[in-house]
Order: structure tokens, then C-alpha cells, then sequence
């Protein structure tokens, strides 16, 4: 996906590219490039191909309270249909 791996909780790209996030950070920014593309969060999983709940609030948790992370697949899928590269996605990190 975009030359990017996954390490410690970080993007790599080529070497050059390093960032870390969290948990709320991760599901922040897809919130904002769903809004970034005029879409509600359900409307962003539906264009991707996925089941509408799939960023819903109450699933960012599970029923014993750990933390539950979207999938590289989902994301994958949103920044493929949203025409959004992972530095791009990146930028909704930290952003307000």
C-alpha cells in the first residue's frame, strides 16, 4: 500500500517518512477525510466498499473495553476510493 509499512504504531515510507499516532488519532482522521470528501463516516465505508457501521463510534472499542483499530484493508480501501495518498491521510493526524 503506498510503499508503507506498519511498525511500533508507525507509517514507514521509503525510509524518508516516519510518524507515529494513536488509537483516537487513527479514527480521527478518517472522520476528516470523510468530511474532506463531503461524505458522514458511513457514507465513506459504503464508497469504500465496506459495511456502513464500520467507523462507527461504538466500534472503536470492544464489549471489554480494548481498543479496536481499523484494519490496513479499510484504510486501504478509503484512501483508494477518496483518491487520498498516505502522506495526505498522514496530514489528518495532527491537523484541527
Amino acid at each position: 500500500m503506498y510503499g508503507c509499512i506498519i511498525k511500533d504504531n508507525q507509517f514507514i515510507k521509503k525510509g524518508k517518512f516516519k510518524m507515529s499516532f494513536s488509537h483516537e488519532e487513527i479514527w480521527e482522521a478518517i472522520y476528516k477525510v470523510a468530511k474532506a470528501n463531503g461524505l458522514s463516516a458511513s457514507g465513506l465505508a459504503k464508497k469504500a466498499g465496506l459495511n456502513p457501521t464500520t467507523f462507527n463510534k461504538s466500534k472503536r472499542f470492544n464489549k471489554d473495553g480494548r481498543e479496536r483499530w481499523p484494519s490496513m484493508e479499510s484504510i486501504s480501501k478509503v484512501l483508494s476510493v477518496t483518491n487520498t495518498s498516505m502522506e495526505d491521510f498522514s496530514k489528518f493526524f495532527h491537523s484541527k
